[in-house]
């Protein structure tokens, strides 16, 4: 039988999470749609064809292009809401994840460089520093990019 770590059963379930998460936000963009396409067959029926006139001889009603515009930005800025709260969800898990991998990898890298013969130590050293180092700049990017995105 096949043991399962704590980590990877985390994982597991973090996978299920955004799998929960990715499926509610598709079932919130098809209520979108049907509302709209309700909408749309409603006002279709409701409003009666008007014949072209004299003085609009291609039979466009002018007053009928704001009311459209108005839904259609209005439809759009729903999805984009939708999409930035599933991608907020992402990223909560993502950014747990992330805090526990570094967390088991540091504590890896203690392990090995404690148990390292002292000539195997310093090279060990070096590379944890290294990674280390990288582990810190990516978080510094990762903060900017945070940064940047909550002020535009």
């Amino acid at each position: 039988m096949t043991q399962w770590s704590p980590n990877q059963i985390a994982g597991i379930d973090a996978l299920v999470g955004l799998t929960g998460h990715a499926c509610a936000g598709f079932q919130k963009l098809v209520e979108l749609n049907l509302k709209a396409m309700q909408f749309s067959l409603s006002e279709t029926r409701g409003t009666p064809e008007n014949p072209p006139s004299g003085e609009n001889p291609q039979g466009f009603q002018w007053e009928s292009i704001q009311p459209a515009a108005d839904r259609a930005l209005a439809y759009n800025r729903q999805i984009l809401e939708l999409l930035a709260a599933t991608r907020r969800e992402f990223e909560k898990v993502m950014e747990v994840q992330y805090t526990t991998g570094k967390q088991g990898w540091q504590d890896f890298m203690e392990i090995v460089v404690d148990k390292a013969e002292a000539v195997q130590a310093a090279p060990l050293a070096a590379w944890q520093d290294s990674v280390n180092a990288t582990t810190t700049f990516y978080e510094s990017v990762q903060r900017t990019a945070k940064a940047g995105g909550t002020n535009s």
